[in-house]
């Protein structure tokens, strides 16, 4: 359905994608589960053996890019890779090193950094139609050599025609609860690093303040 009203949910502004922000935060092919979203509609992704993920706002902006598509005509559009680990990028380097297709170096990519797609479904048509119209979802074609790859910028919202199924609205609802939660973690860690959650927050609060504990633990 075309979103006819879009209010910000609690959190949407702290899951923003910044990119300098997440390089400073997270680590590239190694970024908990729970700090990501599936693409929905699912696209299932070989490599991770389940659904894409992707940052939160790169997940939404992508959902609503692959609605828009199909609402114009192309339903045959969809990711095929996504978010890559870094033990997966070291396949892929060592498979380019032996002629294979190209690869960044492991700790380079931007499918490490969970913001990249290769589509797959593409035709003539689907091709010049996501040159047209990706930009308008932050997506950038930043390998001109290769059509199927493109990566998030940031700086996408919802507008009111943005094409957003209530599964889709949901998602990004409880994304932005998970970020409130992780945020909320590092606030309180602090001044005391075993804190429980607030028991009254709903659960993907609490998901996200543990996010926070493992990213901090991470991060020593």
């Amino acid at each position: 359905m075309a979103l006819e009203y879009w209010k910000c949910p609690l959190g949407w502004e702290l899951m923003a994608y910044d990119k300098e922000v997440w390089r400073a935060t997270v680590e590239n092919g190694k970024i908990p589960g729970n700090m990501l979203d599936e693409i929905v509609p699912a696209q299932y992704d070989p490599d991770l053996g389940h659904p894409g993920i992707m940052h939160p706002e790169a997940a939404a902006a992508m959902g609503a890019l692959l609605n828009t598509a199909r609402e114009g005509g192309h339903p045959g559009l969809a990711t095929k890779y996504t978010y890559r680990t870094l033990a997966k990028q070291w396949e892929k380097w060592a498979n380019y090193q032996a002629g294979g297709n190209l690869a960044a170096y492991p700790g380079t990519s931007n499918h490490g950094w969970a913001v990249s797609v290769d589509f797959t479904g593409l035709t003539t048509e689907v091709i010049s139609w996501l040159k047209a119209n990706a930009k308008r979802f932050g997506y950038v074609n930043d390998v001109p050599t290769e059509d199927w790859h493109y990566t998030y910028y940031g700086g996408w919202t919802p507008e009111e025609d943005t094409v957003l199924s209530d599964e889709q609205l949901a998602k990004i609802k409880d994304s932005a609860a998970r970020w409130e939660g992780l945020l909320a973690y590092l606030e309180a860690s602090a001044t005391d690093e075993r804190a429980d959650p607030p028991q009254n927050k709903p659960k993907a609060f609490k998901e996200g303040w543990r996010a926070g504990r493992i990213l901090l633990n991470r991060q020593r």
